[in-house]
């Protein structure tokens, strides 16, 4: 076969190939639970070692946290609610900053609470001094989590809480 369709005489667009790019976005948490074990009332605890969260996406990530429920141990209802003003009647704070070793309980501040609203990470937010964040997370690069409780002045109950905190993982811009 001669002319235009013949073997070898393709044109150079013809040897180009496409490709469809996922973005995808993952988080994996070392650990699903952390019992800070028996906390005294209007006293506070920093977890003993650090939570590993990992981007397991193909894209720079953006970490959001949330208390996402408060059961009882047993999964019954509590009456216990997370805030980020002061401790309270059945108020506590929970705090969270991303750091390479175990901070001091005084690293902790207002704007590391995490609340029942999303707040995403930045340079500040969840970070003691900005050597990790939870911002801009390269792909399958380790942040390690520590988390502070302050407990309640008085709660309506001694029973062991369940505090469930949920990581998000959002792209970055």
């Amino acid at each position: 076969a001669t002319g235009i369709n013949a073997p070898g005489n393709w044109s150079s667009i013809s040897n180009a190939s496409t490709a469809c790019v996922v973005k995808v976005l993952g988080v994996s948490v070392s650990t699903d639970t952390y019992n800070f074990g028996e906390v005294d009332l209007s006293a506070s605890s920093v977890t003993a070692s650090g939570i590993t969260v990992k981007n397991t996406g193909n894209v720079y990530q953006d970490y959001s946290m949330r208390v996402s429920s408060v059961t009882l141990f047993d999964g019954s209802p509590s009456v216990w609610k997370a805030t980020d003003t002061a401790v309270g009647y059945n108020l506590f704070i929970l705090y969270g900053i991303f750091h390479g070793e175990k901070p001091e309980s005084n690293y902790f501040v207002n704007q590391d609470t995490v609340t029942a609203v999303d707040q995403t990470s930045d340079s500040e937010r969840y970070s003691y001094d900005g050597s990790q964040t939870g911002a801009s997370v390269p792909k399958q690069e380790e942040r390690t989590l520590w988390l502070k409780l302050d407990m309640p002045t008085a709660v309506l109950t001694s029973k062991q809480e369940k505090i469930k905190v949920t990581v998000t993982a959002g792209k970055s811009p």
